[in-house]
């Protein structure tokens, strides 16, 4: 299986690319979370595009959460990225699996319908950002697209990609992002539109092409600024978890441990499973009193 390998550089002094396989990080959390095909193909392309957004970060203490609420039948996805090039995701329903009757190709913008990308990004003690567009098409790069052009004012082109194979293992997945620096000329936006027009859908390139060779292939000479690893890696804990439950009302907890029963509280991102005794919740309780 290949690495997840995202190459960052320049194309000319105006031109910034994000370019990265991800099909084995894809394929990792197809296999963790038993997806269908289309729900596979719509995380994928939220998880790859996370990925990268998260590596621009500056601050490693900073973070991206990444939402699609809608009303299909895949009606929300979310990740989580963090500037190390870690990302975490889950969708509502894995089981989804529709395709397009015309392309045969598998109908991501259906079964996610009509709704919202949000970006909000977490920075430290300085606040969070917080940005909602209205969904495109669906297909996710568009939707990105939009919401680069509406809300931070970059134009660029996304081309993300999920190619599912016969036996529903990931064959090819990844991001090609192009954005266009202060001081862009005309030129420059033809030549993107261009490229856009004329360029093969990401995962058919991923799945025959090096990432070298598609730069060669789609941008001839370039810069390679930086080469990063993407990860899947959630960073749930006990602790944490347990952070959580004690937000509930007092009440709310006494209710529960009157009922004597453990608690279970499953992670959406990695499946763990935590459990809680009726003697801990009575335990913090007895803990809260006495401060």
């Amino acid at each position: 299986m290949k690495k997840n390998r995202l190459l960052i550089g320049l194309k000319g002094p105006f031109i910034r690319f994000y370019l990265a396989d991800t099909t084995a990080l894809v394929e990792e959390v197809r296999e963790k979370f038993s997806l269908y095909p289309t729900s596979a193909a719509a995380l994928g392309r939220v998880l790859s595009m996370s990925a990268v957004m998260g590596t621009m970060l500056k601050d490693e203490n900073e973070q991206l959460n990444i939402a699609i609420h809608s009303d299909g039948a895949i009606s929300t996805i979310m990740c989580i990225a963090r500037p190390d090039g870690s990302v975490k995701g889950f969708v509502n329903n894995p089981n989804v699996y529709d395709v397009y009757e015309d392309s045969g190709k598998l109908a991501v913008g259906r079964a996610i319908g009509s709704g919202t990308l949000s970006v909000t990004k977490s920075m430290n003690m300085k606040g969070n950002f917080s940005s909602t567009v209205n969904l495109q098409t669906g297909e996710i790069g568009d939707d990105f697209a939009f919401y680069f052009a509406k809300s931070e004012q970059r134009p660029s082109i996304v081309s993300l990609g999920v190619l599912v194979d016969t036996d529903q293992s990931i064959r090819s997945a990844g991001v090609f992002f192009l954005e266009l620096l202060p001081g862009y000329a005309e030129e420059d936006i033809v030549y993107l539109e261009n490229l856009a027009a004329n360029m093969q859908p990401i995962s058919a390139q991923i799945k025959d092409f090096t990432l070298e060779e598609i730069l060669e292939k789609n941008l001839g000479e370039v810069e390679i600024l930086d080469e990063r690893e993407l990860t899947y890696r959630c960073d749930c804990s006990r602790e944490r978890f347990q952070e959580k439950l004690l937000t509930l009302s007092r009440q709310d907890l006494l209710d529960l441990a009157k009922a004597n029963q453990d608690i279970k509280i499953k992670c959406d991102f990695c499946g763990k499973t935590y459990t809680y005794s009726a003697q801990e919740l009575n335990d913090w309780l007895s803990d809260a009193e006495s401060a």
